[in-house]
Formats: C-alpha cells, structure tokens, sequence
C-alpha cells in the first residue's frame, strides 16, 4: 500500500490583497490583534484512506480587556495557492474537496479571553497523488461581535496544510501530555524482602498496633483470608505526630471480611497512611466517622494518604473494596478522605456513602495539595454505589484543591485517567460524574502560575443519577463530568452515557445545560459566558461545568473504552462494563 504524507504549519503569507476587515476605532489600544493557529506544525504521516484531525483557533497577541465576544469566520480558498506558489517558489496543488472538511465553520472567544474556542479540519489521504503536495490554505473571513484588528504581518492571516509524500515514514502517534509527570510502577511486592509480620489470623492483625514506629517502613504479608467481625475497637494504625509510622501491606491476594471502624482519628485501616497497601480486597467494610461525635476525614483504607505536616506519601494499587461509610466531614472517600500524595492505580470501590459534610469522592473525598512534590495520580479505576452530601462530590473524586502558587509554591496538581463511575451522586451542588470540582479556591484562576494542571484524560461518565438541589446563581454548578472547574486544566477525550441523567434545580436563572465540549488545556481554555452572552453555549458566569462527550447510542461502557484506547492488558473489555484484570 502506497502511504501519503501531510505535513502541517501554521504560516502568515502576505500574498494576496484583499480588502482589509478593520473597523475604525478612536483608541487602537484598546483593541486586541488575532492570528490563526494550529495544533500542528510538524510533519505527519497518514496512510492511504486514513484521517487526522487538525485543531484551528484564534488566539490574541495581547488581552486588552475586550467587552464582549467575538466570533471568527474561517474559509477556504483554494484561489490563493496559486499566489502562494510565487511567492514562496513552490509548486504544491490545491487539495482536492474530498481530502478536507471543516467541523464547523467559526470560533469564538469569549468576553475578556485571549483565546478562542477549537474547531477542526478533518484531513483525509483520499484522491491524491503520491509525491505530489497539496496545500490548503485556511483563513480568518470576518468578524462580528465587537472592535479587533487582525495581525498586522498581512492582510489575511492563513493556515496552510501541506499534503506530500516521502518515504521517511513518520508517526500519527498523539502526544502524551501526561509524559514526564510523577508516577509509582505499581508493582506487586521483591520476592526477596522478609516480612516484619506475617498475618495469618484475627491475632496476627492485632499485631499491627505495634509493629509500627516513627521513622521505619515496616512490610507485613496476609498469608490468608481474615474475617475481622469480631473485632469492634479497631483503632486506626497511625494517628499521632509526626505522622510517620510506615508500613507496606501486601495482601497477597487475600481479602479482609468484615472490617469495621468507629473510634479514633481518622477513622479508616491506616489512619493516616504512610506506604503501601496493594492487592487485597476489603469485603463489607464499615467506616462510622460519626460515632462518639467524630468528624475527620475518613475511608477504607486511609482518612489521609500522605501528609502535609510531614514527608510522608501513599500509594494503593490492586486494591478492591465494599461497603458502606457514614461521616460529618471535609473529606471523605471510598477508600481515602484525604489525599495529600497519593498514586491510586487499578483499584475500586462499591458501596454507599453519606456525608453531611462536603468533598467526596467515590475513591478519594479530598486532594489538598499544598506541598511542593506533592501529587494525586488515579488511573485504571472505577466506582459504583450511592453517595450523598452538601458540596464537590464526584464519582471518583470529590473535589482538588492545591496551594497554586499563591504562597510562591510551585507544586504539582492530580491527574484522573481512564476511570468510569456509574455511582448516583446526590449533592446540594457541584456534583459531578468524575469530579465534583477541578482546581477551585483562591487564585486558582490565573494561568500564568508555574503549576502542572489538574488532567481530566478519558474518563467515562456512567454515572446512575447526577443531582444537584440547589444552586447559587452564577457560581456554583453541577457537570456530567466535572461539576465545577478551573478553566485552565485539560479536559480531554472524556465521554458520558447517553441521555445522561443529570439533574439541577430547573427554577435557576442560570439553568445547567449538557452538551458537548472541546477538549481543553491552558492555552486552549473551556469556553465561558455570561447570562447576557447570547453566543455563548452556557449561561453562568462564574460556574464552569464540564460535561465532555455523550457516547454513541448503543454504546457500552466497555465499547467507549476501547475507543479511547485503554489498556487491555490492564482491564477485561469483553462485556458491558471493564473489569480489572
């Protein structure tokens, strides 16, 4: 099979005359100067039939505070390649009309924004000659909204798309944005290591109570199923300062029956865990974080993971879980309450949670991220259950919350990837299928900080029932994926049920209203509006849902799944919904 290559840049020709489209404005410093660009500027390659999408915005060279929205008006113009060619001495061809089509034809910038929303060329190695380039130059047609001025470097500002072919070969490979950031291997425990404790009974549990020291990692193995009914005064293991008793639990493939908590600090298996915990499952587990007038943070396995106070860290993976948890807390999970520095990989939860507190999440409540280093990374998880409570509650996380450089921190955000909850979330507001709320608080809004970004990756919105009761006009909301956000984070490639069951209060003057978005990142920022913004596709001004993708009818869990790719080696695509392997 023949293989035909595009190769792709963003180039501004000042080739073609035209009338130029700028309005007389009495103050040009108070106008923004726009250019188009693309996502890809370098060489890639497509097979015979094959398509890529190519990413098109308008961006500002400078925000000047403009008042209202501007939408850009994009064409094609295949007369203009002939003027390319003589200025630029080439002979590239235009692209024939089945090799190309525009998602739509317009992009907007919102009211005080310097970027605009993405629309996309789908390019496709169709009717072309190998060897030969074909070019297809892409520009900004008109503008209508308010003042602007196009950049001055030429008149038109065009996208040019060069379709040729080599034999160099080259890659359709998508770049991972996730690459470079902290991760844990996960792997299972050094066959080599002797175990400090050996757990075999009820009794050889007990023994954890002190096993542990300050200071030392201690590695304790189950070498048999414990059923821990009997046992009513589980105090959690590590709960005083400064917080560094360690111990690595293997579970060896074994399950704890039974587990129950309902005194002390943190109330949870770990307390505030310190090490790892890995392969073991926690059947029928039941955390009271009410009891005795308790009300910290609580779960399963730990009420923290890591520590603020201390140079401690977490990390769970292969580890399953059931139950129920009640609590009155800031920070509840189905296995954490609080994650400070946190690697979570292929674990889950299924059960019922009620908090009359705020911040839960079906695996973890809570990332209060306020340490230089520290990170919450979930990946390959999953949820199911009920949960209810007052605010930022989310099917895997409840709510991400870090110092975001206004203390001069520069410090690491969470990462969420390949996960799907089918748990009902109930909610007074910001609930989401995912996340109840994306890098909220304080300054979180300036993009300028030195800080990683909250990553939403392929995530699956499966949730039973999304409800939100109450909302407060313009600044909270509820979101089939993320109920509340910072704009600036990347949301890619996340997909909800159809017909997704998301409920908010109807009487609102700021309805909340499911569609579909682009993806996001910091440069190309989640669209927003105003009530007044009649071209903006939401209503609020201060409430910024994310509600990614509705899935294909018919579709099944497993089905988007393998649509994004997720790792078979990792999970059972075979029926409706994924199971760990």
């Amino acid at each position: 099979m023949k293989r035909i290559f595009f190769a792709l840049s963003a180039l501004l020709a000042a080739v073609v005359s035209c009338t130029e489209k700028v309005p007389t404005v009495q103050d040009e410093a108070t106008v923004a100067t726009y250019y188009l660009v693309s996502n890809q500027t370098e060489v890639a390659s497509l097979a015979e039939n094959r398509s890529k999408d190519v990413n098109l915005n308008v961006k500002a060279r400078e925000s000047v505070g403009g008042s209202s929205n501007l939408t850009f008006n994009l064409k094609t113009d295949l007369a203009q390649v002939d003027a390319y060619n003589t200025a630029n001495g080439t002979d590239y061809l235009p692209m024939p009309a089945d090799a190309f089509s525009f998602e739509k034809p317009s992009v907007t910038i919102a009211r005080y924004g310097v970027n605009s929303t993405t629309t996309k060329v789908t390019l496709v190695a169709k009717g072309l000659e190998a060897g030969k380039t074909y070019v297809l130059p892409v520009s900004i047609d008109e503008v209508t909204g308010g003042e602007y001025k196009l950049d001055e470097s030429a008149q038109t500002v065009y996208l040019l798309l060069a379709l040729y072919s080599e034999n160099t070969g080259g890659s359709d490979a998508e770049v991972d944005i996730t690459a470079g950031l902290y991760d844990d291997p996960c792997a299972g425990a050094d066959a080599s290591k002797t175990p400090d404790l050996v757990i075999k009974t009820v009794e050889d549990m007990m023994k954890l109570q002190t096993l542990l020291e300050d200071g030392k990692m201690k590695y304790a193995v189950l070498e048999a199923d414990i059923d821990m009914s009997s046992v009513k005064d589980w105090m959690p293991l590590n709960t005083e300062s400064p917080y560094t008793k360690g111990l690595e639990l293997n579970g060896n493939g074994h399950t704890i029956k039974n587990f129950s908590c309902s005194q002390g600090a943190y109330r949870s298996f770990f307390g505030i865990m310190h090490g790892k915990c890995y392969d073991v499952k926690f059947e029928n587990a039941t955390i009271d974080g009410t009891a005795s007038d308790g009300n910290q943070p609580c779960g399963i396995v730990a009420g923290y993971a890591g520590n603020k106070a201390a140079d401690t860290w977490a990390v769970i993976h292969d580890v399953e879980a059931t139950g129920t948890i009640t609590a009155k807390a800031g920070g509840v999970g189905g296995l954490v309450g609080v994650a400070v520095n946190l690697v979570m990989k292929r674990c889950s939860f299924s059960g019922d949670i009620v908090n009359s507190g705020r911040r839960m999440g079906g695996l973890v409540g809570y990332h209060n991220c306020q340490k230089i280093g520290n990170y919450l990374r979930i990946e390959d998880c999953w949820s199911a259950g009920t949960m209810s409570g007052q605010q930022n509650m989310g099917g895997i996380l409840g709510q991400t919350q870090y110092d975001n450089g206004k203390n001069g921190f520069s410090v690491q955000a969470s990462l969420i990837k390949h996960c799907y909850s089918t748990m009902s979330v109930t909610a007074n507001q910001n609930a989401g299928g995912i996340i109840g709320g994306a890098s909220y608080g304080g300054t979180y809004a300036k993009v300028e900080f030195d800080i990683t970004k909250d990553m939403v990756i392929g995530n699956i919105a499966w949730n039973d029932k999304v409800e939100s009761k109450t909302t407060t006009t313009g600044n909270y909301s509820s979101g089939a994926v993320v109920g509340f956000c910072n704009i600036y984070q990347y949301f890619v490639d996340c997909y909800r049920k159809p017909n997704y069951p998301l409920s908010c209060p109807v009487t609102d003057s700021n309805p909340i209203v499911v569609l579909d978005q682009d993806n996001t990142s910091p440069t190309f920022t989640l669209f927003t509006g105003t009530a007044d913004d009649t071209a903006c596709p939401y209503a609020y001004q201060h409430a910024y849902p994310y509600h990614g993708k509705e899935a294909a009818a018919g579709s099944t869990v497993s089905s988007v799944a393998k649509q994004l790719k997720w790792d078979e080696t990792v999970w059972n695509l075979s029926g409706d919904f994924p199971v760990l392997k």
